[in-house]
């Protein structure tokens, strides 16, 4: 899910530069960090299944973690690639997808209405929409799918970020508070899980459950 990253890097080099010429600097830690993300690739692929999990697990046991540390994706490098597959397919229905739709659609919708109010929509909608694809493999081999959501928001947060700030993007209407206000409150009482499911009523849930 790391590696995944690499590309966001290095389209924020270009982003954060007005002129499209970044930092020489910047470009070298780059090509550095795309040496380490090849390295880090081929080490995965090549040791992505050992005999005992708890080996790995054994130097964060040490340092006093709980044993629940051990599981998820530390319990899967006993599992083959083929393992993972089969557990996805096996828990993909029509509820799990609907779900990942209704979450992905909440997720997104601030994003897309700011890419409304701005001076290049393609642009900010290509900034909403393109980092889904780095992180589409992650779907297929873990159910994890609501750590798979929030790696293509954080994306796009990070490269609005960049693309307001260096002027790559602008806001030609003002955003208007009460479509704000609906967003957020949207957001608050819809929330996706962080592997397959929406809790329903999201924190405002959560809050009158501990007032209760």
């Amino acid at each position: 899910a790391t590696v995944l990253f690499f590309p966001l890097f290095a389209v924020l080099t270009v982003l954060a530069h007005p002129r499209g010429k970044p930092d020489p600097v910047l470009v070298l830690l780059l090509v550095v960090t795309l040496v380490c993300v090849v390295g880090l690739t081929v080490s995965a692929i090549a040791h992505r299944q050992i005999d005992d999990p708890m080996r790995v697990c054994a130097a964060l046991l040490d340092r006093g973690l709980s044993v629940h540390m051990c599981d998820g994706a530390i319990q899967w490098l006993g599992h083959s690639t083929g393992d993972a597959i089969n557990r996805v397919v096996d828990q993909t229905g029509v509820k799990t997808v609907s779900n990942l739709l209704v979450g992905y659609a909440v997720c997104l919708m601030p994003f897309l209405y700011i890419a409304c109010r701005c001076t290049k929509r393609l642009l900010a909608v290509s900034l909403v929409l393109a980092p889904a694809a780095l992180f589409l493999p992650l779907y297929a081999v873990a159910v994890d799918h609501g750590r798979w959501m929030s790696f293509h928001a954080m994306s796009t947060f990070v490269l609005y970020c960049a693309a307001l700030r260096s002027g790559r993007l602008a806001l030609r209407q003002p955003l208007q508070p009460v479509t704000v206000l609906l967003l957020v409150s949207l957001s608050l009482i819809i929330v996706h899980g962080h592997m397959r499911w929406i809790v329903w009523g999201g924190v405002f849930r959560r809050l009158l459950d501990a007032v209760i």
